[in-house]
């Protein structure tokens, strides 16, 4: 009964399984089994850019949001800046806890002040931005600078490994 509540495009993130079950019925000659093979590969492929779709439209949900929340943006954010949001988390940025927001084209390091806003220490253009995992100060440590500015290094330690690896990859 459930699986007739599902919207229409989460039926069609389950299609490739109806396919799967088809294929493995014993019966079928083997090139309606070829042909569902690439059917199936060719829904999961549906499936993943749906997916991804939705992934950037809720990133661009949460931009109001999160524009609330700054409290020191003289600008706003404007959607053809930064992009919508990829990943957020809170970090430990030179040994202070950090807000870190990726947005498409750019990522903003932010404090986090009284009743849950947060203040913008710094804001690098994701194309100018150099990525090195820091090894030599643990496994959970890598750090960020601005391609030009050498001497502003910024040391970040993710929770877990699994959140360094979002970062990094």
């Amino acid at each position: 009964l459930t699986s007739y509540m599902l919207k229409p495009v989460q039926r069609i993130l389950k299609y490739h399984l109806l396919l799967k079950s088809i294929e493995s019925d014993k019966s079928i000659d083997s090139s309606s089994h070829q042909t569902l093979a690439h059917a199936i590969v060719q829904m999961k492929d549906v499936g993943s850019r749906i997916n991804e779709k939705q992934r950037i439209h809720d990133g661009y949900a949460e931009l109001p949001l999160l524009r609330k929340k700054i409290v020191n943006l003289k600008d706003p954010l404007k959607f053809s800046d930064v992009g919508p949001v990829l990943i957020q988390e809170t970090m430990m940025v030179n040994n202070k806890p950090r807000r870190l927001i990726l947005f498409e084209n750019v990522l903003m390091v932010a404090s986090i002040c009284e009743n849950d806003t947060l203040c913008v220490k710094e804001a690098f253009m994701t194309e100018k931005l150099l990525l090195t995992e820091e090894t030599s100060k643990g496994s959970l440590v890598f750090s960020i600078q601005a391609e030009k500015e050498a001497k502003r290094v910024f040391h970040i330690k993710a929770k877990t490994d699994k959140i360094k690896h979002r970062w990094v990859l």
